[in-house]
């Protein structure tokens, strides 16, 4: 199977990720989140580490909020979770090969 045949399974054949329990989840989905947390990040690592498949929306490691001050962004928060699980990261927005392709689909 094909890397852009894997990512169009994942969309279509996944399962919510539930902070409240550890059933088991195909995949963690990281996109910014204003209210991340220890529990986030745990229940993230732990079902990485049985299995899931990690997922980036994007791999910007910094962002500037509303007031404009810098905070971490996905990029860094995936760093974390890859370093601690020791899976790789399928990144589905820039800078990545999916993301291209998609959009070259679009173009007449």
């Amino acid at each position: 199977m094909s890397r852009l045949e894997e990512l169009k399974s994942i969309a279509v054949f996944y399962r919510c990720l539930s902070i409240d329990n550890l059933n088991e989840a195909y995949a963690v989905v990281v996109g910014l989140d204003t209210h991340l947390d220890f529990k986030k990040l745990k229940f993230a690592c732990e079902h990485l580490l049985r299995g899931s498949k990690l997922i980036a929306m994007h791999l910007f490691p910094i962002y500037k909020d509303i007031d404009g001050i810098r905070a971490l962004g996905v990029g860094s928060i995936i760093k974390a979770l890859e370093y601690a699980s020791q899976v790789k990261v399928i990144n589905l927005g820039k800078p990545s090969e999916y993301f291209w392709q998609e959009a070259l689909i679009g173009m007449p």
